[in-house]
């Protein structure tokens, strides 16, 4: 039985149940694309603390081998920093990417060319610049994969995938932590007989880990969504699957500011059409506070999702529901309910794919992913920046209209957080750090500001803990309805 809410929207016209009025969509600022004249596709995407993005994927069109890990740097307009190539005389292509907290790079994916089996997890440390710091590869004679990588508060990285040559039958989620320097502290494999695999991990702040993936081997369909929660040594502290008698996967997974977890995939057992978007929000145990699906009658798929600092949902993917042609790159975001506030989509006439969305400290929105409609080769890596609707939460108001701005980075932190703001008018302001009940835990700022740009590290505040906190800038003028703030989430790790 579907008991999902379910959200359509048609090009042309909006047929929306149980879901608020659609709000303005956000503009775009730029696209861009790199690659040469072979395929080039970007997987992940991060905006770096200095500024600008970094994207990693896979390129047939530079590189020693027939494919090989591509690392894009751009500045804040996309213009492109510089490009690298990684790899042998074989293939590799590079899935995930994170700044690491002291400005290097760390990047994951597989390997054809070194280690020891057909296919090995590949690990790369690069400086600022880009240039090899070191590599690592994981895994033993079977296949294994890379698809996930998130730098540890307490030093060290943490490693999701899928692998063959160990685990309990056909292919398992496979969970590796590292030192710094990539040697293997420990590896965790879960799974049963059939085939399992991990996308997406993250370190959670009371510790330990959380990973989505999808599972044959567990639940009620053919495949079902598949999330596991760890203790800090990869122990299995509970696993849950969701979906129906169909197939249904987890792309995408982040811990919530207000607790709990938000998962975004792809369900074949719910929604209007033959694979539609599948969000699931639960709690810190894993169960179901809600789900939703997002699509038409055609093929959705969400690859994507984080939490906004307006504690809503961005999730990006791909569609051949709606947009120009083929498949076409896909915007979905929500509240914090999951109900539908507005929906993109962007490409051309060919096929073009969302993988990978982050919330632009400036506000706005980043996304990588691949196209065919545009570029100079076969497949050009996709990456598009649009702007924030502006709508606030007192008076309906643009921030544009409003004159005040905030940045947070980088994010997540380990405890060294550069908040900048500004006021475009001389104003009475408070900054605050609030945590995720929303109490007040330290006033940064309060008096009057000059106008102009301002800087506060959180950094000089060492006893604030591991956790998920709000920033806010609130303007005071001694009238309700002209007083205006913003707020943006802070993650810190220590």
């Amino acid at each position: 039985m579907r008991n999902l809410l379910r959200v359509w929207a048609f090009v042309g016209t909006q047929f929306i149940v149980s879901a608020p009025a659609i709000a303005d969509a956000p503009d775009t600022l730029w696209t861009k694309t790199y690659g040469g004249t072979s395929g080039d596709y970007g997987e992940s995407v991060q905006e770096c603390a200095s500024g600008g993005f970094i994207i990693t994927g896979m390129t047939y069109s530079f590189g020693t081998g027939s494919c090989d890990v591509y690392f894009i740097r751009t500045n804040a307009n996309g213009d492109t920093l510089w490009t690298k190539t990684y790899g042998g005389t074989s293939s590799e292509w590079g899935s995930s990417v994170q700044e690491c907290a002291g400005g290097d790079f760390i990047i994951v994916g597989e390997t054809k060319s070194f280690g020891t089996g057909n296919y090995d997890v590949y690990l790369i440390r690069t400086n600022a610049d880009g240039d090899t710091l070191w590599t690592k590869t994981y895994g033993g004679t079977d296949y294994d994969y890379g698809y996930s990588v998130q730098e540890c508060a307490g030093g060290g990285f943490i490693i999701a995938g899928e692998t063959s040559s160990f685990g309990a039958d056909s292919s398992d989620v496979y969970l590796i932590r590292t030192n710094t320097d990539g040697d293997t502290l420990w590896t965790k494999t879960y799974g049963g007989t059939g085939d399992d695999y991990g996308s997406s991990v993250q370190e959670c702040a009371g510790g330990g880990f959380i990973i989505a993936g999808q599972t044959r081997s567990f639940g009620a369909g053919s495949r079902d969504v598949y999330l596991i929660r760890t203790d800090a040594n990869g122990a299995p502290l509970w696993t849950k699957t969701y979906g129906g008698t169909s197939d249904d996967y987890g792309s995408s997974v982040q811990e919530c500011a207000g607790g709990g977890f938000i998962i975004a995939g792809i369900t074949y057992s719910f929604g209007a059409g033959s694979f539609d978007i599948y969000l699931i929000r639960t709690d810190a145990d894993g169960d179901t506070l809600w789900t939703r699906t997002y699509g038409g009658t055609s093929y959705d798929k969400g690859k994507s999702v984080q939490e906004c600092a307006d504690r809503g949902f961005i999730i990006a993917g791909y569609t051949t529901s709606f947009g120009a042609g083929g498949y076409d790159v896909y915007l979905i975001k929500t509240d914090a309910n999951g109900a539908l506030l507005w929906t993109r989509t962007y490409g051309g006439t060919g096929d073009d794919y969302g993988y990978s969305v982050q919330e632009c400290a400036g506000g706005g929105f980043i996304i990588a992913g691949k196209t065919i409609s545009f570029g100079d080769g076969s497949m050009d890596v996709y990456l598009i920046r649009i702007s924030e609707t502006g709508v606030e939460e007192e008076t309906g108001n643009r921030h544009k209209a409003i004159g005040i701005s905030l940045e947070v980075y980088p994010n997540p932190s380990f405890g060294n957080a550069l908040i900048k703001y500004g006021v475009t008018e001389k104003a009475d302001i408070s900054l605050g750090l609030y945590d995720i009940s929303g109490r007040l835990v330290k006033t940064l700022y309060s008096g009057t500001q000059e106008k102009g740009e301002h800087k506060v590290n959180v950094g000089a505040y060492h006893d604030t803990p591991t956790g998920i906190y709000f920033i806010r800038l609130e303007t005071h003028t001694g009238l309700a309805t002209n007083n205006y703030k913003a707020t943006r989430k802070l993650t810190i790790l220590k």
